[in-house]
């Protein structure tokens, strides 16, 4: 019967999917609303509602991630990738197979993603010193993890909280090694699929050949040569003098300056405080033709008239004064952290500071309590601005108190230029240049605050916010011309104190969906990104404006020591050994000891496996195999919050009756079929909707279901657990379905559809396995 109950749980679950699926919110986020919904609705307890913080599944998880850590940190990596090149030699097949037995084993009593970052830069050592290209070895590594997270109970999350939703239901828990059977039949057909079939369908590519090897670096497909050329500053050029950043090189162009050439000196990886001098050449990477249409007429002449006051207001724009409240949260950040004129609509013309006003670099200004800052914003904008309690907003002063005509000036956009046709953000006058747009004049016409996608003319006049040296960079850069005479290779602008590597995002990064600008990736590190490999192809021209996701890879050049501090970063994994700081080998014993210690524990049953993996992990920071600080970075909190705020949407499920419900109506439209197909039909359902819901969450979703279908048909509930977990654990048609498939997609050149086209056929392989296996075990 659907009661109240039953409907209010399915619709919270609905709901739930749904949001997964869309990805509008980010996962934790959902879960901690599905549980706040359950909780209002009455379908939990409060005590049910946070019990999953508590979970012994979850606490496992956690202390899983500290574990692994200890194992990476004590130099495992290193001696797995030696033992992997003298096993394997230079074949292969036989060296993919080695990786795929490494990562399973290691994922047996490792977090599998924690297997993947460990064994990414070794798979890449092995492809680069066999002279194989990686996408041959990083799709098997990140499948083989998968498969050999069920070996064991503490292998993968979706065993764990399989297990506890079957301890839930009043069904005898599975060991720690309950899972062999299963797990080992899986990962032995997995790398049978991959010696006869997988590897003939894996691609060919290499983001990043050679990298290592100068001599052959002009073959990677990162193609950088095609973008290397040389400029060169005339004698009485307005950029010398000027340091690299205040030459806007890299913002107005789009180009990475590699070397700065003079006569017999070169400077690899110049530094931005660099000052240029006349007539240096300089070796960038990037687009002449951006060079050349710079060049191409005047682009902007200075109207000898100048601006006047009334050019900054007009129609429902107006100036006002905007200070903000004691204790604000905002004071200490600076405008562009901020993101002050698209989150406020308001630009900011100056500050008020100590009886002192403050007209330059105000984007990068951090904000003190008593700070008065003159806006210009439209009447709406300024009523939101007074309602929020955040600001204390009043009538502007005089704009002579500011002395505005310092800094702003009226610019005329000729016929010639190449800037007409061009909207604002197109003409990157303001990103690229310094140059704020604040009002255009358009015949009788005053639009003030114009937006990024407005459109200029030619003959239109703009009051702008610049400097005189903006200016004076602006004339420079169009003065810059292109040598055609010898251009260095690339090979050449390496040495013992610069290099070339490439990166990705950790699993643990927050820099995802931000841009190298909005991550301040240069002032930080002091190192350039040269390239970005995507979804197959290289991405040349433009980067600090675009966003770096899991799974791009970064091509970083830079002083090598730089290099070194950017490895020890936690948002980022370094795909080159050598660069890596020293690993703890003296502790490599101790973290050995601590994790057959524990392993022993459990299958001995001393102690539950919750308290064994507590213990071992305080064992992993008393020992020193891993710092506190790096224990909780280790841990991925996001995987953390998702299963634990999920956890009571099961517990709703059961108490509610939806999982009866649920499992009726599945049961009736497989009921037909044999126990074979039946089995298969489950397995099939959890594996299409494992691609988009994340797996931990689809267990918890699964299971009473799958309880409930087992009760309709005498099927242990054991066997259903492990077939619950294994068709969760099957995560190989696309890259979004795993992060660890995620993870190596950059380094290994991978498209979407090398995914699907290794991943389906070794998925309808193993569901074969899947279900003879258990029907072995338990029919």
């Amino acid at each position: 019967m659907l009661t109240l109950e039953i409907i209010l749980t399915l619709a919270i679950l609905a709901g739930a999917v749904a949001l997964f699926i869309s990805e509008r919110l980010r996962m934790d986020l959902v879960a901690l609303l599905t549980l706040c919904a359950l909780a209002l609705a009455g379908l939990v307890t409060p005590e049910q509602a946070v019990a999953g913080f508590s979970n012994g599944a979850v606490i496992v998880m956690w202390t899983m991630f500290i574990i692994s850590a200890g194992l990476a940190r004590t130099g495992l990596a290193g001696v797995l990738g030696k033992f992997i090149l003298r096993l394997g030699g230079h074949h292969k097949t036989r060296l993919m197979l080695i990786l795929m037995i490494v990562a399973a084993a290691l994922s047996s009593v490792m977090n599998n993603l924690g297997v993947v970052a460990l064994l990414l830069p070794v798979a890449l050592d092995v492809a680069r010193r066999s002279h194989h290209s990686p996408s041959r070895f990083l799709i098997p590594l990140s499948y083989a993890s998968l498969l050999g997270g069920m070996l064991t109970l503490i292998g993968t999350p979706p065993n764990l909280i399989a297990n506890d939703a079957l301890q839930a239901a009043g069904g005898t828990p599975l060991g720690l090694f309950d899972f062999a059977p299963l797990g080992l039949a899986l990962t032995a057909a997995g790398l049978l699929y991959f010696a006869v079939l997988g590897r003939h369908l894996l691609p060919r590519r290499d983001p990043a050949r050679d990298l290592d090897q100068p001599d052959r670096l002009q073959e990677a497909s990162f193609g950088l040569e095609e973008r290397l050329f040389v400029v060169q500053l005339p004698p009485d050029s307005p950029l010398a003098g000027k340091t690299m950043a205040e030459s806007h090189l890299g913002s107005a162009l789009g180009i990475n300056v590699v070397a700065v050439l003079r006569a017999d000196d070169v400077t690899l990886a110049p530094d931005p405080h660099l000052r240029l001098e006349r007539a240096d050449r300089l070796l960038v990477t990037g687009r002449a033709d951006r060079l050349q249409e710079l060049k191409q007429g005047t682009q902007l002449q200075v109207e000898e008239s100048g601006f006047v006051p009334e050019h900054l207001t007009g129609g429902d724009v107006q100036l006002a004064e905007v200070t903000f409240a004691p204790q604000s949260p905002m004071l200490g950040q600076t405008l562009g952290d901020l993101d002050f004129r698209r989150r406020y609509g308001a630009n900011v013309l100056a500050v008020w500071r100590a009886a002192t006003p403050i007209r330059t670099n105000l984007h990068s200004l951090a904000l003190h309590e008593g700070d008065v800052l003159l806006v210009q914003t439209t009447t709406g904008r300024l009523e939101a601005l007074r309602q929020n309690p955040e600001f204390f907003v009043s009538e502007a002063r005089s704009t002579q108190l500011y002395r505005l005509d310092e800094r702003l000036m009226l610019v005329r956009v000729p016929a010639d230029s190449s800037l007409a046709g061009k909207t604002l953000a197109e003409s990157r006058l303001a990103d690229g240049f310094g140059f704020s747009a604040l009002t255009i004049l358009r015949g009788e016409d005053t639009l003030p605050m114009p937006g990024p996608e407005e459109v200029l003319q030619a003959g239109d006049r703009v009051v702008v916010a610049a400097r005189p040296e903006d200016l004076d960079a602006f004339r420079g850069l169009q003065g810059l011309e292109v040598d055609t005479r010898h251009t260095p290779s690339f090979a050449e602008m390496q040495s013992d104190q610069v290099g070339l590597i490439p990166v990705v995002l950790s699993p643990q990064s927050r820099l995802n969906g931000k841009t190298l600008r909005q991550a301040h990736f240069r002032e930080k590190y002091g190192l350039s990104v040269l390239a970005i490999w995507r979804a197959g192809r290289p991405y040349r021209f433009n980067l600090r404006d675009m966003d770096i996701r899991f799974g791009d890879a970064l091509l970083v050049y830079g002083p090598r020591a730089r290099l070194k501090v950017l490895a020890s970063e936690p948002d980022f994994l370094v795909l080159s050994e050598e660069i890596k700081d020293a690993p703890r080998r003296k502790k490599a014993h101790w973290a050995a000891g601590i994790l057959l210690g524990m392993v022993v524990i459990v299958v001995l049953g001393w102690l539950p496996i919750t308290i064994a993996a507590l213990l071992a992990a305080t064992l992993m920071i008393l020992s020193g195999a891993v710092t506190m600080d790096e224990a909780y970075r280790a841990i991925d909190w996001r995987s953390i919050f998702l299963v634990a705020a999920m956890l009571p949407l099961g517990a709703a499920m059961q108490t509610s009756g939806a999982d009866f419900w649920l499992a009726a109506g599945v049961a009736a439209l497989i009921q037909p079929l044999d126990l074979l197909l039946q089995l298969g039909a489950l397995f099939l359902a959890i594996v299409v909707a494992s691609q988009f819901i994340p797996n931990a969450v689809l267990v918890l979703l699964m299971m009473p279901l799958a309880l409930g279908v087992g009760r309709q048909f005498g099927l242990p509930p054991q066997a259903l657990t492990l077939l619950v977990a294994a068709a969760a654990s099957c995560s190989f048609i696309t890259p979004i379905s795993h992060p660890g498939n995620v993870l190596v997609m950059g380094p290994g050149g991978y498209r979407m559809s090398d995914y699907l086209k290794v991943g389906l056929p070794l998925t309808l392989v193993l569901l074969v396995v899947t279900v003879l296996t258990i029907t072995g075990l338990y029919g």
